[in-house]
C-alpha cells in the first residue's frame, strides 16, 4: 500500500512525498520489485540521469529472472539513456534489444527498437525490420508511423543512388500507405545532423505534393 501511495505522489508531482514514502518501503525490505523502478522514476523526474540508470540497473540485475520485471526496468534504463549527455548508442542498442527478448510479444517495444534504429542510429533497414515485426503483433498508430519514416528514410536514400528504381518507388509506396508525410516527420529527420540529406530530400518531396494539391 505504501508503495502505491509513493507512486501516487509521484504521479502527481509531489516527489520529496513520494521519496519519503520511497524509503520507508525499501526499510520494510518488502521485496516489492517495481520499487527501484519507481525510485528510477523520481531521479528521472528530477533529472539526474545518471542516479536512474544506477537505480535502474541495480533492479534490472535484481530481478533479471523475472521477465515481466526484468522488462520493466529496461524500459527506465533506454529512457534515462536517452537523456544522458554523450554518445549512449551502444547502451540504447544493449537495453532495447534485451527488452524485445524478454517481451518479444509487445508491439509497442518493436516499435520503439524501430525508433531508436531509425533515429539513434541513422539504420532505417533495421527500423523496418522492427517496425513491420510491431505491426504484425498490433496495428497501432506510433508504430505506423514511424514505420513509415523508416520507408521514407529509403526512400530518399535509394532515389539518391538510383532515381526512380523498383526499389525506391516500392519503399515510397509503402511509407504512403502507412502515414503521409508531414512537417513534424520532416523536422525529426532535419533536426539531425546525421539526417539532414534525407530531410532535405524528403522536404523536396513534400514540396512537389504540396504543389500538386
Amino acid at each position: 500500500a505504501l508503495a502505491m501511495l509513493a507512486y501516487s505522489k509521484m504521479m502527481q508531482g509531489k516527489l520529496d512525498e513520494a521519496e519519503v514514502l520511497q524509503k520507508k518501503v525499501t526499510a520494510m525490505k518488502s521485496g516489492y520489485p517495481f520499487l527501484k523502478s519507481q525510485i528510477a522514476q523520481v531521479a528521472f523526474q528530477r533529472k539526474d540521469y545518471a542516479k536512474a540508470v544506477e537505480i535502474a540497473t541495480k533492479g534490472y540485475d535484481e530481478f533479471k529472472s523475472d521477465p515481466r520485471v526484468a522488462a520493466g526496468y529496461c524500459t527506465e534504463l533506454i529512457f534515462a539513456y536517452e537523456e544522458l549527455k554523450g554518445d549512449q548508442t551502444d547502451k540504447l542498442e544493449k537495453w532495447q534489444s534485451t527488452r524485445t527478448k524478454l517481451a518479444p510479444q509487445v508491439a509497442w517495444f518493436w516499435g520503439d527498437y524501430a525508433r531508436h534504429r531509425l533515429f539513434n542510429m541513422n539504420d532505417y533497414a533495421g527500423a523496418i525490420t522492427y517496425g513491420e515485426k510491431a505491426l504484425t503483433l498490433m496495428d497501432y498508430g506510433v508504430g505506423r508511423y514511424t514505420l513509415a519514416a523508416a520507408y521514407y528514410a529509403k526512400w530518399a536514400d535509394l532515389e539518391a543512388k538510383s532515381p526512380g528504381s523498383k526499389d525506391a518507388v516500392d519503399s515510397l509506396r509503402r511509407a504512403e500507405e502507412l502515414s503521409a508525410l508531414d512537417v513534424r516527420m520532416l523536422n525529426l529527420f532535419i533536426s539531425r545532423p546525421a539526417m539532414l540529406a534525407t530531410g532535405l530530400a524528403l522536404s523536396r518531396r513534400y514540396g512537389e505534393m504540396q504543389n500538386k494539391k
